[in-house]
């Protein structure tokens, strides 16, 4: 499916210029519904030697709460889930209350060999957002459709399968990420196995 991203967000005029200018600062890093966030923020501390102690991490339960935390002066930075050129994100942007942090592809990358395999890095094009003049790269955790393999038969998961990706032009009228539902990234992002009525589809696509 199409790139569901974490970005390091940081609110314009905190003064942040490096990461470790997080310390003594307000950050969102934690969510409950989303242990992930936890998970970056644990390995972002780690690769720049950054005390948990030295910040005050909060936790938030939503995405429009952090971006009204951040937009208020309230926090000077966070971990915050959305795709490239969510609405919320161009809207801070436009407005001038947020920018996006560009961490060097090698701390990525230490990053990424502590978190979990369903990770995967994306590059933001330049000119996303505001003022963003060049790409930076961001965590992927691409949006995937499970299914239990002992409860949905072969053949219904062939259809579900078929279903989306046979009517994927009137899936794009619904949801504007569905251009980056296709077949082949699909094959190329998979993180778990295929369910074999899946596996059965894309045998017949190729």
């Amino acid at each position: 499916g199409n790139p569901s991203l974490r970005q390091l967000v940081i609110r314009k005029g905190a003064g942040i210029k490096k990461v470790e200018d997080i310390k003594g600062r307000v950050f969102i890093g934690r969510r409950p519904a989303l242990p992930e966030i936890a998970l970056i923020t644990t390995a972002l501390f780690k690769v720049y030697n950054i005390d948990p102690k030295s910040v005050r991490i909060i936790p938030t339960t939503e995405t429009n709460e952090a971006m009204d935390a951040i937009a208020s002066n309230t926090v000077d930075a966070g971990i915050l889930p959305g795709s490239a050129g969510a609405g919320y994100f161009k809207k801070a942007s436009r407005e001038g209350k947020i920018e996006f942090f560009d961490i060097p592809a090698d701390k990525m990358n230490a990053m990424l060999k502590m978190l979990p395999p369903a990770f995967d890095l994306e590059t933001v094009p330049a000119n996303t957002y505001v003022g963003q003049t060049k790409p930076y790269i961001a965590f992927d955790m691409s949006t995937t459709l499970v299914a239990s393999s002992k409860h949905l038969s072969e053949e219904n998961g062939y259809k579900i399968v078929k279903s989306l990706f046979d009517n994927i032009e009137q899936f794009k009228t619904y949801h504007s990420a569905a251009k980056e539902w296709t077949v082949q990234r699909t094959l190329k992002q998979a993180k778990i196995p295929f369910h074999a009525g899946a596996v059965r589809y894309f045998k017949e696509k190729k």
